[in-house]
């Protein structure tokens, strides 16, 4: 079996970052590791975390925190976003290197991979071309799921966003919530989701693995940054 690991919603979290990283380097036959956006805001992670997921040769897709740097940096705020976004994303200007701002407001909003001849996955951070999307969640009706990605070509849907994980059969496709690494609504368990498959079937493994919160609270002290529980 080959496999595709994914994670999102890091937010700043560098720790549990760290911490999902050494779990997956122990898989074998990983042929992709994806980050589905949302990799800033509320933890004290900048830098450290594009580096760690370079090292890792992690593929990153653009998420809502990155969305909204392009937004600010635009003039097209409308000034209607919450103080933390505004203190987190100045943070960001001041401590991201120029060449990493760049590249993470530059990424691209969605993958696709085919993984046999019966499934193709799509990855984004909540729906296509819609990143702030409130429908990627387990308690939407399967209306408005039906409504949101009915229509894709692919079979295998993943994103992050809402960051509690889920896995929910729709029609012939599988809808996946890969959850949060760093803000879950409610534990401190980083999250992060594989899919195996080989020429016929798939399987698809949620996980969680504990980080050392004391040490992630340290950095978010040492770095001056606000941490949003």
């Amino acid at each position: 079996m080959k496999g595709i690991v994914l994670f999102a919603d890091v937010h700043g979290n560098i720790t549990g970052l760290e911490a999902v990283m050494r779990e997956i380097s122990k898989l074998e036959n990983v042929e992709h590791i994806v980050g589905l956006g949302d990799y800033f805001g509320w933890g004290a992670g900048g830098d450290d975390i594009i580096e760690l997921c370079n090292q890792n040769h992690v593929t990153l897709i653009r998420g809502g925190h990155e969305e909204i740097l392009n937004i600010i940096n635009s003039g097209k705020d409308t000034g209607n976003y919450y103080p933390e976004i505004y203190f987190t994303h100045d943070w960001l200007r001041k401590n991201l290197k120029k060449e990493y701002y760049e590249y993470v407001t530059s990424l691209p909003t969605e993958i696709r991979l085919t993984l046999n001849d019966k499934y193709s996955l799509i990855g984004f951070h909540a729906a296509l071309n819609d990143m702030e999307s409130y429908t990627c969640g387990s308690d939407r009706s399967l209306d408005i799921l039906q409504e949101t990605y009915g229509s894709l070509e692919e079979n295998v849907i993943v994103y992050g966003h809402y960051h509690e994980p889920h896995v929910i059969p729709l029609g012939d496709k599988l809808l996946i919530n890969c959850a949060s690494v760093g803000q879950r609504k409610t534990n401190s368990l980083s999250n992060y989701t594989v899919i195996e498959y080989d020429e016929e079937k798939i399987a698809v493994i949620q996980r969680q693995v504990p980080y050392d919160k004391g040490e992630e609270d340290r950095l978010v002290q040492e770095r001056g940054m606000i941490r949003r529980l």
